[in-house]
């Protein structure tokens, strides 16, 4: 009878018998339109990045998991991660596997990681500049001593091997006197040149120019080819003034190994 009374209460007096069918299909189309909102969720709110949470430890008494593994460190590192996983059926799950190994080594450094599952652009190529950008924009949204200062790029299929190795041991001095202090990128090349796989990018304004020049460049250079799409256009204005004394290069060994470079040595 509540239902009833609380209707009752929306008809206003002196309405004829016409009047009430109208209002209350007006009413039966408001109902059933709020009704379909909320089983569908707002069409405008698409999930961009969301956190990894590290795995908990097993609770007293209960078996521990294979990546039940003791942090190294308990404060959180200002190095983060970013990878994006996309795709379906086996391959979407080879990349959740993949995914683990870095939620291994996140949880024992103390590492943030960013993950982005769906693509930001036409095509995942251009999503992968376009999604480290949003990450360093809403770094450098913080205050200085609340954001991160580098960011490293994961492909989907890489595989961490060792996860006692930190991320620091990878990146530049930053000491304020030390003629690294001018580097935003550190990159490795391999047969095809510059490989953009894995790469450390520091949170800088810098770093929006030249990631933003990238997602740009197929535009405004369209007679540019690009057989590695974002890959050929990162070498391109990493090569080019003003931002090529901003990137350094490491052996691909050192962070960016594959399967058959490996066999070679």
């Amino acid at each position: 009878m509540y239902g009833a009374l609380r209707l009752h209460q929306l008809i206003p007096s002196g309405f004829s018998h016409r009047h009430l069918v109208v209002f209350l299909l007006a009413l039966a189309g408001v109902l059933l339109l709020t009704y379909s909102l909320i089983l569908s969720g707002p069409h405008w709110s698409v999930p961009v990045i969301t956190a990894v949470e590290a795995p908990r430890h097993a609770a007293p008494g209960q078996p521990k998991h294979h990546d039940d593994i003791a942090p190294l460190q308990r404060k959180t590192s200002r190095v983060g991660k970013v990878m994006m996983v996309l795709g379906e059926g086996e391959t979407l799950a080879v990349y959740e596997r993949t995914l683990r190994t870095h939620k291994l080594h996140n949880k024992m450094h103390g590492y943030p990681m960013f993950v982005q599952r769906v693509p930001l652009l036409e095509t995942a190529y251009w999503s992968k500049p376009a999604t480290i950008l949003g990450v360093i924009l809403s770094e450098l949204g913080k205050a200085e001593e609340h954001r991160l200062q580098w960011l490293f790029w994961v492909d989907a299929d890489t595989v961490l091997l060792n996860y006692k190795s930190a991320l620091e041991n990878f990146l530049p001095p930053d000491d304020d006197d030390s003629d690294f202090k001018g580097v935003h990128f550190v990159m490795t090349d391999d047969h095809n040149g510059l490989n953009n796989g894995v790469f450390a990018v520091r949170v800088s304004s810098v770093s929006v120019e030249v990631l933003s020049a990238i997602i740009a460049l197929r535009h405004f250079r369209p007679n540019v080819e690009l057989p590695w799409p974002d890959q050929t256009a990162q070498a391109i204005v990493l090569g080019e003034r003003p931002y090529n004394k901003g990137a350094v290069k490491v052996p691909q060994l050192v962070s960016n190994a594959s399967l058959a470079l490996l066999h070679m040595h």
